[in-house]
């Protein structure tokens, strides 16, 4: 959960374009920065000096960490949010890194409108698929989809190239001293070596039974945690083009139809990858093509004439900027340099690396999966008429059942299930968020009218019945309390025993004798702290014990009692051959505090203030308190 808010507090590029970083379109570079105080200046988040992050920004960066949660197994709702502070830790995170972007910019780390067109001109993501060029209906749509605007994905593409120039400006050069290598090396390999015995369980006695009186004990004490949720029992309706579509039988005329309207679309053209180096005078054009021809580094090449390479990777004819460049080197082999070219955008010399040949897919190569996209549109278009079916019928009177009825669907009874979606067993029920979210938001015998849950996929809800929560019967929760008694029993018995037998060791009794009388043995073990934290036997806070305790101090640790015998520094071959690793781990700890520290500078510098009711807002929740005034400065707020 820190590592996710931690990334996001490091960089806006969220993962919302499949993988595609954050571009701004063509058209709108540079033209509406200015504009951005003024137009989001009665909605700000957050504020730090002349940057505003809105209530639409705030709800986006949200909406994504619930995702990633939900696709991990753990949904949470804003409410749930907000009760644990996480609403308060992000906007921390993001008031930061909003405060170190306003920092760069006053300092002048400001990428130029030429670094983000260059950038746009190396990704295909905002590419019509038909001419391999970029297109601004598609970037638009992207956009769109995903809640942004050209506006927000400028600003935030210029954010990550300052920061990212700006963090490789402060790592160039940064290197530890070779001291400080060597410590990671002394430090990691330094032996402890211990005696120790076990304690056999044995000697602990039998495991008590718990009476009622014990367990009932546990129970009150534990009572929020054992107490089931309120759960309720469902009729359902659904209208699925998933159900239906194995009963659908596609039409063969549209089926060649898509076909022929996707054949182009469906094929791949030709590809090549290749670098291309621009030059100034057909001299240099000829002594770079001449070194190229020879083999050598074309980065190094370009360098040599004070350019830079352009690298296509498996690029189409038509993702080449320079249409003459590209018919060029559209007609060479792979390996093959060209001659001197007079491009459209000037002179240059192209080297082709690879050539990945076009194919084209036939009609019966795509008929499979063409068909079964026809079905599944027919599906849905079924699905979509029994969904309205249903909504006429509920709307005129009928109930859900004379509803589905009417439909020709089938309701189902469900439950009881709560509203995380699981059964009386914790089991998962497999209904969707949207339909427990309708399903919990109605009082006993409300219904709902047909709601889409996803493309093709429809239901209809009515609540039966409301079961509050409650404690549940010691029978039912008997087999876990009676475990939990004897592990919280058996424990003590264990602490009493360990510290027993440590007090008679420290008092001078030596450690074989004691280990004798409780009829254990004493083992001796030499270990070191890398190798202790890749023991998959040790707890962390047993290696804590271990190597925090001193020579010849007595400690229990686990079923364990041990003593520390001496402690050995590591050979001073083992520390040399640690020194470069070890160099460069402290080389990168140091420029993560380096970048947290900067910051944390920044957020003094700016001091930037932020609006928890309006995030709170922003996310559906109301708050009751009256805390989170607007304006309020960051870390005063909760």
């Amino acid at each position: 959960m820190l590592s996710f808010f931690r990334s996001m507090a490091k960089s806006k590029v969220l993962a919302v374009l499949l993988g595609v970083p954050l571009l701004a379109g063509l058209l709108t570079i540079g033209s509406v920065r200015a504009d951005l105080g003024n137009v989001f200046a009665r909605d700000a988040v957050i504020t730090a000096g002349s940057r505003v992050y809105t209530s639409a920004d705030f709800k986006r960066e949200f909406e994504s960490y619930r995702r990633e949660s939900q696709q991990q197994g753990q949904p949470i709702t804003a409410e749930d949010a907000v009760a644990q502070g996480l609403d308060q830790r992000m906007l921390g995170a993001f008031a930061e890194r909003e405060s170190m972007s306003q920092m760069l910019h006053k300092l002048g780390v400001w990428p130029s409108d030429k670094l983000v067109v260059e950038q746009i001109a190396k990704i295909k993501a905002f590419f019509d698929p038909i001419s391999g060029k970029f297109d601004q209906k598609t970037y638009i749509a992207r956009l769109q989809e995903n809640g942004l605007t050209p506006a927000t994905f400028e600003k935030n593409l210029r954010d990550e190239v300052a920061f990212n120039h700006f963090a490789s400006g402060v790592a160039a050069g940064l290197r530890a001293p070779r001291l400080y290598g060597s410590l990671v090396g002394a430090f990691g390999f330094e032996v402890h070596n211990l005696s120790l015995f076990a304690i056999n369980p044995k000697i602990l006695g039998e495991e008590p039974k718990p009476t009622d009186a014990d367990l009932l004990k546990i129970m009150k004490a534990n009572a929020a945690a054992l107490t089931d949720p309120e759960t309720r029992t469902l009729t359902l309706v659904r209208f699925s083009a998933q159900q239906i579509a194995p009963t659908v039988t596609a039409d063969p005329a549209e089926v060649k139809k898509r076909y022929d309207f996707r054949k182009d679309t469906l094929s791949s053209q030709e590809a090549r990858s290749l670098v291309q180096i621009s030059v100034k005078t057909p001299q240099q054009a000829a002594e770079v093509a001449a070194q190229l021809r020879k083999g050598y580094d074309p980065t190094a090449v370009a360098k040599s004439v004070g350019s830079d390479p352009l690298n296509y990777a498996n690029a189409i004819k038509t993702s080449i900027a320079d249409p003459k460049v590209a018919d060029v080197a559209f007609a060479l082999p792979a390996g093959a340099v060209s001659d001197p070219i007079q491009g459209q955008l000037g002179l240059a010399v192209v080297k082709v690396l690879k050539v990945t040949p076009g194919h084209t897919v036939s009609f019966e190569d795509a008929k499979a999966q063409i068909e079964q996209e026809v079905k599944a549109a027919a599906a849905a278009d079924k699905a979509n008429d029994q969904a309205q079916k249903f909504e006429e019928a509920h709307e005129k009177g009928s109930t859900l059942a004379e509803a589905a009825k009417a439909a020709g669907a089938a309701p189902v009874q469900v439950g009881p299930v709560s509203s995380q979606g699981n059964d009386a067993d914790g089991k998962p029920s497999g209904l969707s968020p949207r339909l427990l979210k309708e399903a919990f938001a109605l009082p006993q015998g409300g219904e709902t009218d047909a709601v889409q849950d996803s493309k093709g996929e429809y239901f209809a809800v009515r609540v039966d019945k409301i079961i509050p929560p409650a404690l549940p019967t010691l029978d039912k929760v008997r087999p876990r309390l009676t475990e939990f008694f004897l592990q919280q029993e058996m424990s003590k018995r264990l602490d009493a025993k360990l510290n027993e037998l440590s007090a008679r060791v420290k008092k001078g009794e030596s450690l074989d004798a004691v280990a004798q009388s409780v009829g254990s043995a004493v083992t001796h073990l030499s270990i070191t702290r890398t190798q202790a934290q890749q023991s998959r036997n040790l707890r962390p806070e047993q290696v804590n014990q271990i190597f925090a305790a001193k020579t010849g101090e007595v400690f229990a640790t686990g079923a364990v009692v041990a003593r520390i015998d001496s402690i050995t520094p590591p050979p001073a071959g083992v520390i040399a051959a640690t020194l470069p690793g070890g160099q460069v781990q402290m080389s990168r700890g140091i420029f993560e505090e380096m970048q947290q520290e900067g910051r944390a500078w920044a957020k003094t510098q700016v001091k930037p203030k932020i609006n928890i009711t309006l995030a709170r807002q922003a996310i559906g929740v109301q708050p009751s308190d009256g805390k989170g005034a607007a304006g309020a400065p960051l870390g005063k707020t909760q």
